[in-house]
């Protein structure tokens, strides 16, 4: 305290400034552009990939419900409105500026959803059994579903790298009915994970 009341007014003034100043900065920092931009993802597309906080009987996102129909209908019109979300989803990552686009993509809301969906694509297409041959791979799905699949596995091996994304297909690989059966090379074929994008993005 002595030492307090030996300091002219102005320092201790200027010292309680730097203070508090300190202290906000420290609670509140200044929002980047990312974050900014984060910010604007999220505000778009709650509620359906984020709960809505003030909402309080929701339990389930937009996504989690769309996603069960498409997987229980395993129809186009059942897939319509989940495979139109990823879509819009998607298509705003695309338009991320690229300082900004890894810590976006790198957040739980918006990776999973693409994880789960490029999933449930692969399922779909191959069925309960593997198909026929290579002409049969896509099962129900067109072009436009192709176009989904190959842009969100874009969008995921550039933000998340391609390491994860090839854990990510050895996996499916493994599990898909009747897979191991005929091995992992034949199995490969027939999947939509031997697509080259680079043709049909």
């Amino acid at each position: 305290m002595n030492f307090l009341e030996s300091l002219p007014r102005w320092a201790v003034v200027l010292g309680g400034l730097s203070l508090g100043l300190f202290l906000i900065m420290q609670f509140n920092p200044p929002h980047t552009p990312c974050q900014s931009q984060k910010e604007l993802f999220i505000k778009k597309h709650t509620p359906f990939f984020i709960l809505d906080s003030s909402q309080k009987f929701q339990k389930q996102t937009g996504f989690e419900k769309a996603k069960t129909l498409c997987r229980h209908s395993n129809s186009p019109g059942g897939c319509l409105e989940l495979f139109s979300q990823i879509g819009e989803l998607i298509k705003d990552l695309q338009g991320t500026t690229s300082e900004c686009f890894k810590p976006v993509i790198s957040s739980r809301e918006f990776r999973e959803p693409l994880w789960e969906t490029s999933d449930l694509l692969v399922r779909i297409a191959w069925g309960d059994k593997p198909p026929q041959g290579i002409y049969e791979r896509m099962g129900w799905l067109d072009n436009s579903h192709l176009a989904l699949f190959c842009k969100s596995k874009d969008i995921l091996t550039r933000g998340l790298g391609e390491e994860r994304w090839n854990r990510f297909r050895e996996t499916l690989l493994n599990e898909l009915p009747g897979a191991k059966e005929i091995g992992r090379n034949e199995a490969w074929k027939l999947t939509i994970l031997s697509v080259v994008c680079e043709r049909v993005i």
